[in-house]
C-alpha cells in the first residue's frame, strides 16, 4: 500500500497531514461508522466519497480520497491549513458563509487535535499507513 507521506508529496500536502486527519477522525479504524454515517478511516460521507469516486471502506482508496480533497480545499483556501480542516469537519458551505471564527466548538477542537497530531507526526512520532 502507498504510505501516507507519498501521498503527502503528491498532493502538496503538508508533512503528517494525512496521519494526523486519519487519527483524529477514527484512530486508523478502516471500519469506522460514525453516528451521521461517515465511514472508514478517513470518515467520508457517502456523497463526498461517491464524488471522490471512492470506497471509503478501502484503505488505499480512503486516504487518496483523503489527500485529493485536502489538495482541493488547501487550493480552495490558499493553503490555510486550519481552514482546510474546518471545511472537512464541518463542510465547506459552512466555512464560506459562516466563516472560521464562528466554527462550532467541536471543529475548533478538530482543527486544534489534527494540527497537534501533525506536530507529533513531524517529531518523526506519529504512524503511516
Amino acid at each position: 500500500m502507498r504510505g501516507l507521506s507519498s501521498l503527502e508529496s503528491q498532493y502538496g500536502l503538508p508533512e503528517g497531514l494525512l496521519s494526523s486527519v486519519m487519527n483524529t477522525e477514527s484512530r486508523g479504524n478502516p471500519n469506522a461508522v460514525s453516528p451521521k454515517g461517515a465511514l472508514g478511516a478517513f470518515q467520508f460521507m457517502p456523497d463526498t466519497a461517491k464524488q471522490y469516486g471512492i470506497d471509503p471502506l478501502d484503505p488505499e482508496q480512503a486516504a487518496s480520497g483523503a489527500a485529493r480533497m485536502y489538495h482541493d480545499l488547501l487550493t480552495k483556501y490558499d493553503g490555510d491549513v486550519p481552514s482546510a480542516l474546518a471545511a472537512y469537519n464541518w463542510g465547506q458551505g459552512n466555512v464560506d458563509k459562516k466563516g472560521l471564527q464562528n466554527a462550532p466548538e467541536e471543529t475548533r477542537n478538530y482543527i486544534a487535535n489534527v494540527m497537534s497530531g501533525m506536530q507529533t507526526n513531524q517529531r518523526g512520532i506519529g504512524s503511516a499507513l
